[in-house]
């Protein structure tokens, strides 16, 4: 009986042995099945990300991915890592790709060449990519404020930030340039003529001195200053050249009265003055040492925000005879104002490079309107 009573039981036990056996591999079989599902990437249309993902969608994709397969391995009872890997691997080339292709698509709009900046990308971007570029690039992202990256650490974001800086330095630049090219240079001609008296010349001089800030200044005088007057009639016009001295002309011409002083003396006045003499059609005249305070034509060379203009003065003295006593300037000979203008102006264009040339005339206001209108049809004023 005991040996019958057992058998019952043991095939009882082993009844329930093989149970417990079908209910733990089948338990085994569905844990595999589930990591297996997880293992696999999903496809595309089982995603939630639409055909626009961005990269920043495909890197937490990734980063999530990868937390879960190293879930995995360090729960699981020891699986091969080659799929794993290669699974990694594929997810990182896509990202990157999708990536660097969002950024050359923006490239373009800075002006700057894609293949420098696909060339500049160091090792170290993939690196963040490994090593989870989420938080790298966070991090990175709060450490720029206090110092530029090195370019070793330099990331995409870095390079597209520093071409947008240099495109909007570029447009700065070209901005500056524009403004110094095209903007006016402002150059004040001051002209007073036949003075005789000295009651108004500290009135001058102060409008003078006025008249320079902010511009360049050039103060002249066409003629008729050494005579006639009361004053002149003792010294000579001695007095009236001391006081244009104080009052900073800077070019005189001459004009007919300065005959009415004897030739010796027009030669004093002329070594006393400390402002040039211009005569352009009265060449022949003899002056001695006074000649080398006289010339045919001046060049001023004007300077303002980096740009340099040449402007020529020419000192004309009406050729009118009637104007003029016999032997006047110890028989020197007049050539005709236009005549010598016209000359001068082709001269000083061509040969000498001038900007600008601005007649000094002494003769009456009608002949001046004309000899405006031919040699003002040969300039432009607006090259200043």
């Amino acid at each position: 009986m005991g040996c019958g009573s057992s058998k019952p039981e043991s095939v009882a036990t082993d009844h329930k042995q093989q149970e417990a056996g079908g209910k733990g591999q089948n338990e085994r079989q569905e844990q595999k099945k589930q990591k297996e599902e997880k293992k696999t990437p999903r496809k595309p249309e089982e995603t939630e990300h639409t055909t626009e993902q961005t990269a920043d969608d495909l890197l937490k994709m990734f980063e999530a991915q990868r937390q879960e397969a190293f879930a995995e391995e360090e729960s699981g009872p020891g699986e091969q890592e080659g799929p794993v890997v290669d699974e990694h691997a594929e997810l990182m080339k896509q990202f990157e790709k999708e990536r660097e292709e969002a950024f050359l698509a923006r490239v373009p709009s800075f002006g700057v060449d894609p293949a420098v900046i696909e060339q500049g990308m160091s090792a170290s971007e993939n690196q963040h990519v490994k090593e989870g570029s989420a938080g790298a690039e966070v991090k990175a992202e709060g450490e720029r404020g206090a110092e530029p990256p090195n370019e070793e650490e330099m990331t995409m974001q870095d390079y597209v930030r520093q071409a947008e800086e240099e495109e909007l330095r570029r447009q700065e630049e070209e901005h500056q340039q524009w403004q110094h090219l095209h903007e006016p240079m402002l150059v004040r001609i001051l002209s007073v003529n036949d003075v005789y008296e000295l009651d108004n010349l500290p009135h001058l001089a102060t409008a003078v001195k006025a008249k320079q800030h902010g511009a360049r200044t050039i103060f002249v005088l066409p003629g008729d200053f050494l005579a006639p007057s009361l004053l002149s009639s003792l010294d000579n016009g001695m007095g009236m050249v001391e006081c244009l001295n104080a009052c900073g002309v800077e070019l005189v011409c001459f004009g007919n009265h300065e005959t009415d002083v004897p030739h010796p003396e027009l030669i004093s006045r002329i070594l006393q003055s400390s402002f040039r003499w211009v005569n352009s059609n009265m060449t022949d005249i003899q002056l001695g040492k006074g000649a080398d305070r006289t010339s045919e034509f001046e060049i001023i060379e004007v300077e303002s925000g980096g740009k340099r203009r040449r402007i020529a003065f020419l000192g004309l003295l009406t050729e009118d005879k009637a104007l003029y006593r016999p032997g006047a300037f110890n028989n020197a000979s007049i050539e005709p104002v236009e005549e010598v203008a016209e000359r001068l102006l082709k001269r000083l264009y061509e040969e000498e490079e001038v900007d600008l040339v601005v007649p000094l005339t002494h003769q009456v206001v009608g002949k001046d309107r004309e000899l405006a209108r031919k040699m003002g049809s040969r300039q432009t004023l607006s090259s200043m």
